[in-house]
């Protein structure tokens, strides 16, 4: 082990310990990532960015677009006001929230459904702990109701009765990206790295909708008529796909003839759209999923139009920010933060902690001009 005798100790302790033990050591290592999880969904900045591209995957996915942004909106309202769409989708086991409210245990749903019996649905959602989460992921909600809405319509125009669409709509609508969907080994991992399952469904979802429909047709596997209808969903994804990295490729064409957009951020850059209005910059988010193809659009472009020779080194460099998973090194604060101080490097920007001329110094002198106050008074407090 890397840690030497210390790893072996912390090994040999971790399989010797009892089940009861192994959960509670799991809980602690898990509340700092929960912490985070929660801190990051509540964000508004989080929710905007998460309402972004959650309506950039649907349109790729499902197409419509003007048609799917209504519904979401519709679906926001609905949820909010506690309409009858919101309560049949709960009927029929669709997901209320994003993967925070997901994650809370089956005993403090059951609770939540007591209290909202006796105080009402709009009650509920201000008096609880599951309400206020799902009020607060209402970006990941709306999508999934606006979507639920029009899987309902779909349905019925193919001739399914009201209880058929309605389930059938349920189960597209929680397929979109199904935060309980994991295995039992996965149950673990999900809670000490954060987004770390929907990091690996949002792939498999990707895999599942427009590679293996296309995969079984050239493979010559007997094909259903479900397949066929999935075929054909495929290819069009993958029409939309091209025409939004087209359109993103035309805008980045646009905003590359500014001097200082190299100024901003590889990281920023692989994540986020880049408009200028004025003086200012404006980042709206990529989808996670898709950001690999649309940032080899851009690759291409600087390949084809600029001559750059580093563009296919920053497109795989850029593979990092859009298609890997956390890791448990990187995801959880507690692990990480313990890593970054034994390397003395920061792991986001690859700086070190404390620069080579305060080395020699005190831990509490270790400071520099954008150490905050509340740092340095702490590192005063305990010689840290």
């Amino acid at each position: 082990l890397a840690d030497g005798k210390f790893g072996l100790d912390m090994y040999r302790s971790l399989a010797a310990m009892s089940q009861h033990e192994k959960n509670f050591w799991l809980e602690l290592v898990a509340m700092p990532a929960r912490l985070l999880r929660l801190g990051v969904t509540t964000a508004f900045e989080f929710i905007a960015a998460n309402f972004i591209r959650d309506q950039a995957m649907a349109i790729v996915y499902y197409g419509r677009p003007f048609r799917r942004l209504g519904a979401s909106l519709q679906g926001a309202a609905d949820d909010l006001m506690g309409r009858d769409a919101a309560r049949n989708y709960a009927r029929v086991y669709g997901i209320s929230g994003g993967q925070e409210v997901a994650s809370l245990s089956k005993a403090m749903a059951e609770r939540d459904i007591s209290a909202l019996k006796r105080k009402g649905w709009m009650a509920q959602r201000l008096t609880s702990f599951r309400g206020i989460l799902t009020v607060a992921e209402i970006a990941e909600t709306s999508t999934r109701g606006g979507l639920f809405r029009t899987f309902k319509e779909e349905a019925m125009a193919r001739g399914l009765d009201e209880y058929e669409a309605l389930m059938e709509a349920s189960w597209r609508a929680r397929d979109h990206l199904d935060f309980d969907r994991r295995g039992s080994g996965m149950a673990a991992l999900a809670r000490v790295i954060p987004f770390l399952n929907v990091s690996l469904q949002g792939l498999d979802k990707s895999a599942r909708h427009m590679l293996a429909p296309i995969a079984r047709k050239i493979l010559g596997q007997a094909m259903t008529p479900a397949d066929q209808r999935a075929l054909g969903t495929a290819v069009m994804a993958w029409a939309r796909l091209a025409g939004l990295v087209t359109a993103s490729v035309s805008l980045y064409a646009m905003m590359r003839q500014h001097e200082d957009h190299d100024e901003v951020s590889e990281y920023t850059r692989s994540t986020h759209w880049l408009v200028k209005t004025g003086e200012k910059w404006t980042a709206i988010p990529k989808p996670f999923d898709f950001g690999a193809f649309i940032n080899l659009g851009e690759a291409a472009y600087d390949a084809m139009v600029d001559k750059d020779p580093s563009a296919a080194g920053r497109w795989l460099d850029s593979l990092q920010y859009s298609l890997m998973p956390p890791s448990l090194i990187e995801g959880n604060p507690a692990i990480k933060s313990y890593f970054e101080v034994k390397s003395n490097r920061d792991f986001f920007s690859d700086a070190p902690i404390v620069p080579d001329h305060l080395k020699g110094m005190e831990p509490f002198l270790q400071y520099t001009a954008r150490t905050s106050a509340l740092s340095r008074q702490l590192g005063e407090l305990f010689n840290v």
